[in-house]
């Protein structure tokens, strides 16, 4: 008998065939960074629970979880339960707290985010419409969220902000009600219910196994794709974006990829590209960074979820095209070196020279670096304005099929140069970066975990800015019989 959790009922309202699939297919094997974010949460509801020292856990299997709960709620005594277990009608959840109050119990969601979300209330409404219909007397709902106010050291209360959600939250539970038996009734059937184009698909897991399969280039491959234009696709029944009618008005963006993908070739403006690549000057560094972001902060002064730059890969490269030197930092991971990190870096730019990232990451990096070291920030603005996007000159002027819609330095590099690989490294993108950074800090890994670790993560850093390098060549490659002027300075 299939039963319904939170994820399977919030799943199957936005898709019956995800809904289903998630249900009746085994689970997708966790990433190095599932697992840290799953560690992030449960250290947030230790913390939550802190604020309650005469709390009780409620443990055990679903069942005996249940009977327990209903056990701990008649004792008159039972002023606080954590993770306690409500059924009905194959319908399962536990509330991270409930708490007693004068004629009722008061339910809390706990999340680890500075900010609300819209999820956040369907996932409190998916609690409170079991807890009701199991018969737990609610008279209030809240999230409990982490306050930006908060700082290492301070008492666990100020840790979370509270936000009282007690109408909306009655209201999305009865909502959800009307739609119980029609999930139910989807998810206990024996065949998958038949898919359908939805705005859902675009990020769903089951995509490339269901209204995917067999399709090149989407329309969800489309950049910027709003729900508007979707719904014309839609309503047209357009699914591949070489379907799309040459009258359909698209951005320029847009427009390139379409012809790209028509043509079945590259979209290429040389006179463009030339242009923006004699825009640079000499020596090139290619800079690239590595950030931590933690519930509960690492270092003193830091506020919950902080970008906490560890790391940066910058190669230099001359007026010929070569390789002169590579630099490389990163931090100590049992204290905050930024400052120190940022002192590295205005030295290793020097003064003259284009520095080019591969996105808006590293100019957003800098400039909250430059804002938390007032000290440092001539200089730090001065670096903004040497700062080219490499990603944003190709978006402008160069479109590959392969790309997929996609202008990532791993989509980009797979077509450009396929020589070139992250496959098979043990620290293979930002957010491995961030997990393996943040197990460091926290002591989860010995010495010599993390003098290998500490390697990893070198490795990964600098094939990132050498991708650029190479990204960067295969540009110029491009305009290479044109008359293309590179600036020295």
């Amino acid at each position: 008998m299939v039963t319904i959790n939170k994820e399977r009922f919030l799943s199957t309202l936005s898709c019956p065939t995800a809904g289903w699939l998630l249900a009746h297919t085994p689970p997708v094997k966790l990433s190095r960074y599932d697992h840290f974010l799953m560690e992030q949460e449960l250290e947030v509801h230790k913390k939550a629970q802190a604020l309650y020292p005469q709390g009780i856990l409620v443990g055990g299997n679903d069942i005996s979880a249940e009977k327990h709960t209903e056990h701990l709620i008649r004792n008159p005594n039972t002023q606080v339960l954590f993770e306690a277990v409500f059924m009905v009608y194959e319908g399962i959840t536990r509330a991270d707290i409930i708490k007693r109050q004068r004629v009722g119990w008061w339910l809390y969601k706990i999340k680890s985010s500075v900010n609300n979300k819209d999820e956040y209330l369907d996932d409190l409404a998916y609690t409170a419409m079991i807890a009701l219909q199991a018969g737990l007397k609610i008279i209030g709902c809240s999230l409990l969220l982490l306050s930006p106010n908060y700082r290492l050291g301070l008492p666990v209360k100020d840790l979370f902000q509270e936000i009282s959600l007690t109408l909306e939250t009655f209201q999305k539970a009865k909502e959800f009600w009307l739609e119980y038996d029609r999930v139910l009734h989807i998810l206990q059937r024996t065949t998958k219910p038949h898919p359908e184009l939805r705005w859902e698909c675009q990020n769903c897991l089951y995509f490339p196994a269901c209204m995917g399969q067999g399709i090149e280039n989407s329309i969800f491959d489309l950049p910027q794709l709003n729900h508007t234009k979707f719904c014309h696709f839609r309503e047209q029944d357009i699914q591949t974006i070489d379907q799309i009618p040459e009258d359909f008005i698209l951005t320029h963006t847009q427009q390139r990829i379409r012809e790209a993908i028509k043509e079945g070739r590259p979209y290429l403006d040389r006179n463009g590209l030339t242009k923006a690549l004699e825009q640079i000057s000499f020596p090139l560094y290619f800079l690239d960074f590595e950030t931590v972001s933690t519930a509960i902060p690492l270092y003193p002064d830091i506020t919950p979820r902080a970008r906490v730059p560890f790391q940066y890969s910058l190669h230099v490269v001359g007026g010929e095209g070569e390789i002169l030197t590579h630099h490389e930092y990163l931090a100590d991971p049992r204290r905050d070196c930024r400052k120190e990190l940022v002192e590295h870096l205005i030295r290793h730019c020097d003064t003259q020279g284009t520095i080019l990232c591969f996105n808006d990451y590293e100019k957003q990096v800098i400039q909250e670096c430059s804002e938390i070291y007032p000290e440092r920030s001539t200089l730090l603005e001065a670096l903004l304005e040497r700062l080219i996007n490499l990603s944003t000159i190709m978006k402008q002027h160069y479109y590959h099929p392969g790309f997929h819609g996609s202008y990532s330095i791993k989509d980009v590099l797979a077509v450009l140069v396929p020589s070139m690989s992250y496959e098979d490294m043990e620290v293979s993108n930002g957010r491995d970066a961030m997990s393996v950074f943040a197990d460091m800090a926290t002591g989860k890994l010995d010495k010599i975990q993390e003098r290998e670790y500490r390697n990893h993560l070198l490795k990964y850093c600098k094939l990132d800015t050498l991708a650029m390098v190479k990204i960067w060549e295969q540009l110029v490659g491009m305009v290479r019989e044109t008359d293309l002027q590179f600036q020295s300075k």
